[in-house]
């Protein structure tokens, strides 16, 4: 009878083994999956010694303060922390681009900026891209804010359990604009390019900074002016008589004109004084009266 039991639970163990071979592999795999999608960057306080303090080199005083106030406090952690500007030459290690960087404002390491466009005027904060840390605002007063917001919920937080940093710490403070959303000719405005003549005398490109400004009052985008020939983006607002712009239709002496072809609006006119009230009609169409604002603009206008 003993054998038959012996024989019975060999039998049962072999079963559930054999027959749930593949289930434990393909759990496991799909467990380690979803561990690795959902895995959070994490510095330790170990690791935070291997970084330098970089700002720009060419921040403003109240800035260089704001990071050297930041700087101060690092090195209560390690003295092995570093504070630089961002000069660089590869061939001096000294002054190469670190793998390990804190990068506070608009510093020459493409992460800021890419970092910096995303933020409208009144936007500052931190966030964790491929290993470094990118402190910023719109402009040095901004991340001046950004510094002091790190300082303390970072640098002076708790990092009792080991981490000086989560990607889960990445926090942007948003500003308050007249408008959520301004969309000319179907193109988030954001997505524009305002385009002058680097040729001739300067008005197209005082226009061009009109313009520039009036989309930032009212949506905190930052769309900063390119001479011609400097943008390969799709979306443009020429301004005045550039390389791709069409002829003109016929106008009288003084007369403004507003086109569309496609995702390119043309602002033109046959006087300076014209092509600034081009600028003019169509900055008044930003009027805030609702948060969002669609511009279908379509064909030639003429004023």
């Amino acid at each position: 009878m003993k054998k038959i039991a012996s024989f019975l639970a060999v039998l049962l163990t072999f079963s559930l083994f054999s027959c749930g071979t593949d289930v434990p592999a393909e759990t496991v795999s799909e467990t380690e999956s979803v561990t690795e999608e959902n895995a959070v960057f994490q510095i330790s306080m170990e690791d935070i010694v291997k970084y330098s303090l970089v700002r720009s080199e060419y921040a403003s005083s109240g800035l260089i303060s704001a990071a050297s106030d930041l700087y101060k406090e690092l090195r209560n952690i390690s003295t092995d922390i570093r504070f630089k500007d961002d000069y660089f030459r590869e061939d001096l290690p000294e002054y190469a681009m670190g793998e390990y960087e804190i990068l506070v404002g608009a510093t020459n390491r493409p992460e800021s900026a890419a970092f910096i466009k995303t933020l409208r005027t009144e936007d500052y904060g931190y966030v964790l891209r491929d290993g470094k840390i990118l402190i910023a605002g719109a402009d040095d007063e901004y991340t001046a804010r950004a510094v002091r917001k790190f300082l303390q919920d970072i640098v002076n937080g708790d990092t009792s359990d080991g981490v000086f940093y989560s990607e889960e710490d990445d926090t942007v403070e948003l500003g308050s604009y007249p408008l959520d959303s301004l969309v000319i000719a179907g193109v988030p405005v954001q997505e524009f390019d305002i385009v002058y003549s680097g040729t001739g005398d300067c008005s197209e490109r005082l226009c061009a900074e009109r313009l520039s400004s009036a989309v930032a009052d009212v949506t905190g985008y930052i769309l900063t002016p390119v001479e011609d020939g400097g943008s390969d983006n799709p979306n443009k607002i020429l301004v005045g008589m550039t390389g791709e712009t069409p002829a003109y239709p016929n106008m009288a002496d003084n007369e403004s004109y507003i086109g569309v072809r496609g995702t390119t609006v043309q602002l033109g006119g046959t006087s300076a004084t014209a092509l600034l009230n081009a600028v003019g009609e169509l900055t008044a169409m930003f009027e805030p009266t609702a948060k969002i604002i669609s511009l279908d603009l379509a064909g030639d206008s003429i004023y």
